[in-house]
C-alpha cells in the first residue's frame, strides 16, 4: 500500500480508536439501555460517546418519543447553570419505564409524547 492510501484511512482509524478508548472505562455497563448511573453521575449511551453528567448539576430531564413510531427516543438533560446535553436512542424502553428510573434517583423527568 502506498503512503496516500494509509493518509486516507487514517480519520477512520482515529474515529474507532476514539470510540474504543471512551467507551472503555463502561465495559461492564448495559449498552442496549439509553442511559445508566456509575458514580453518582447520569451517563447518556451515545453512539459515540457517553456523556457522564453529575446528578447534582441536573435540573432536571426530558425524554421525547412516540410509541406509534418506530422506537426513537431523544433524551434532553438540562443542568442548573442552563447547559443542555442532548442524546439519542433507538430501542425499545418505554418512556414512563425512564421517567420512573430518574425520578427514584431525584431526577425530575418531563414526558414528551409525540
Amino acid at each position: 500500500m502506498s503512503v496516500m492510501n494509509w493518509l486516507t484511512m487514517l480519520p477512520g482509524a482515529m474515529l474507532i480508536l476514539y470510540v474504543i478508548i471512551s467507551r472503555r472505562r463502561y465495559k461492564n455497563k448495559p449498552k442496549d439501555e439509553p442511559f445508566f448511573f456509575m458514580d453518582d453521575k447520569l451517563v447518556l449511551n451515545a453512539v459515540l460517546r457517553m456523556h457522564a453528567i453529575p446528578i447534582s448539576d441536573i435540573d432536571h430531564v426530558e425524554v421525547n418519543g412516540s410509541s406509534t413510531t418506530m422506537p426513537y427516543i431523544t433524551i434532553t438533560v438540562i443542568k442548573k447553570d442552563g447547559k443542555k446535553k442532548v442524546s439519542s436512542y433507538m430501542g425499545y424502553t418505554s418512556l414512563s419505564d425512564m421517567a420512573e428510573t430518574l425520578e427514584k434517583r431525584g431526577i425530575y423527568c418531563k414526558e414528551i409524547h409525540n
